[in-house]
């Protein structure tokens, strides 16, 4: 079946918990994943960013990758720019390619996208800026 993408609704925070856990293969009972914090991180008023902070690519009706905006103004003698970090960014293995998806689709909501850290996988999808990847290969 073919991926959608789409943001998540707090109605369905139960599912986007139940995800995280198993993609991360984390204990439950972790404060990052008390529906309080993930209320706070993608369903609460952000200063910064007035639309959906949490997206999935579903399969089936089942979420099968996940991303999370986080906001991030910066700002040049010239112009603002609007950035995202992405954070909790999974996706399911039996799925291949949603993850590369979602990436794609969340990419395009902001002018830049940060990422900061992640796995020696997640580092080899990211795009680079052949300007700057011979200075972060030697990090």
């Amino acid at each position: 079946m073919a991926f959608e993408f789409a943001p998540i609704q707090a109605s369905e925070q139960p599912d986007l918990i139940h995800f995280l856990v198993k993609s991360f293969r984390a204990y439950r009972a972790r404060i990052c994943f008390r529906p309080e914090v993930i209320y706070w991180k993608y369903f609460a008023h952000h200063p910064e960013w007035k639309n959906a902070r949490s997206f999935a690519v579903k399969q089936d009706g089942q979420i099968v990758a996940h991303g999370g905006v986080w906001p991030v103004r910066l700002v040049t003698p010239q112009s603002e720019i609007k950035a995202i970090h992405l954070i909790d960014w999974a996706a399911s293995r039996s799925a291949v390619g949603a993850g590369v998806h979602l990436l794609r689709k969340v990419a395009g909501l902001a002018d830049i996208l940060l990422t900061i850290g992640g796995s020696r996988d997640t580092r080899n999808l990211l795009p680079r800026s052949e300007e700057h990847t011979s200075e972060l290969q030697s990090l």
